[in-house]
């Protein structure tokens, strides 16, 4: 096909190729590609001893005096001390031996972070006492610790909450204690982790790795036996019969003698749920429980004569949640009034009012 054969408009830019195409060609000198710190040693023996590639006939090169090339362009870590490690000889090229990383340091310091050789691995200096450089040097490292089973979150030396020790790392970070970052509710600090409280709790373990020192262990229980000597295994909402999975709680040390009768899951009757978990003791209904004189059962508590019981549910369950004994209004007892269901209108559980044979008025319902 000639030029003559091409459309019209196509000849002008297919002249100017072969123009430049000529023109390179003609070319006196030829230049290298680009290179990026290409380096050459003087001897296996001798890494330090580098020099720049040279440009020769459009191709680098190492010199003479210098023949060994260089496969990196920084310093060779080992990635278990962080220390920096000679590079070795494979093929007639210096490379960093197994079980290091190229960077361009492998000591680091608040003014002097980790970089990275290659714009991919992200470098974090990484302190020996997770305390941010206070008490020496770090080391660059690539391989932050694992987020503890139950926490949530850590806290990073820039004083911010991330969400796991990579999160952190990524931005060149390392964890450091949490107490220096902001609290945030159901968060509690342990060590450079947050605790998802009350489910978890914070443990000090016995390690010389700071960042192993600490565990956010589960505060699940179904006996007493599972909680520490000084805690309870505290009920969920709910539980019926003291067989659901509970969470172990601190024991108190001291209760206030207000009277509100529960029945506790050793089937004895306490005078309210703070003398219960005095005896190590969740609640239960308390239809397991014999009813004390003068009050009637009301869910997980008795309630007293004079008052009527309260019960409100919602959500997925088909049992109230909460119970309360709540006094009779007024209109159920002014001039000698019999209590009744129709004397109670101002509760949201009024229409499902029931009246035990005693007169006892409950009002408990599902929202």
């Amino acid at each position: 096909m000639t030029i003559s054969s091409f459309p019209r408009a196509l000849t002008p830019l297919l002249l100017g190729a072969l123009l430049a195409a000529t023109q390179a060609g003609c070319s006196e000198e030829e230049e290298c590609p680009p290179t990026k710190g290409a380096l050459c040693a003087a001897s296996c023996d001798a890494p330090s001893d580098v020099v720049e590639f040279q440009c020769v006939d459009g191709e680098w090169r190492c010199p003479e005096d210098h023949p060994v090339p260089m496969a990196i362009v920084g310093k060779c870590c080992s990635m278990a001390s962080g220390t920096e490690i000679a590079p070795v000889c494979s093929n007639g090229v210096l490379s960093c031996p197994p079980a290091t990383f190229e960077a361009f340091q492998c000591a680091c310091s608040p003014t002097e972070p980790c970089g990275t050789t290659d714009g991919i691995i992200s470098l974090f200096c990484d302190y020996p006492n997770n305390d941010c450089g206070e008490s020496g040097p770090g080391r660059c490292s690539m391989h932050p610790p694992l987020l503890v089973s139950g926490a949530v979150a850590v806290c990073g030396c820039d004083g911010v909450i991330h969400v796991s020790p990579t999160a952190a790392a990524n931005a060149g970070l390392d964890i450091t204690s949490a107490t220096t970052c902001p609290l945030t509710m159901n968060h509690e600090p342990c060590g450079p982790y947050f605790c998802y409280v009350p489910e978890f709790r914070c443990e000090q373990l016995a390690s010389g790795d700071p960042d192993k020192a600490y565990a956010c262990l589960s505060n699940a229980c179904s006996t007493n036996a599972e909680c520490a000597d000084d805690q309870f295994c505290e009920r969920a909402p709910g539980d019926l019969d003291c067989t659901f999975s509970g969470l172990c709680k601190p024991k108190p040390t001291s209760c206030d003698p207000l009277p509100a009768p529960v029945c506790g899951c050793d089937g004895k009757v306490y005078s309210n749920a703070c003398e219960a978990a005095l005896e190590r003791q969740g609640t239960q209904l308390v239809t397991a429980c014999q009813t004390p004189a003068g009050h009637f059962p009301c869910g997980d508590r008795f309630c007293a004569k004079g008052t009527y019981c309260s019960g409100q549910g919602s959500g997925t369950f088909d049992y109230p949640l909460e119970y309360a004994c709540i006094p009779l209004p007024p209109a159920c007892t002014e001039l000698g009034a019999t209590p009744s269901c129709a004397c109670i209108t101002d509760d949201v559980c009024a229409p499902a009012c029931t009246q035990s044979p005693d007169g006892d008025l409950s009002l408990i319902c599902t929202l």
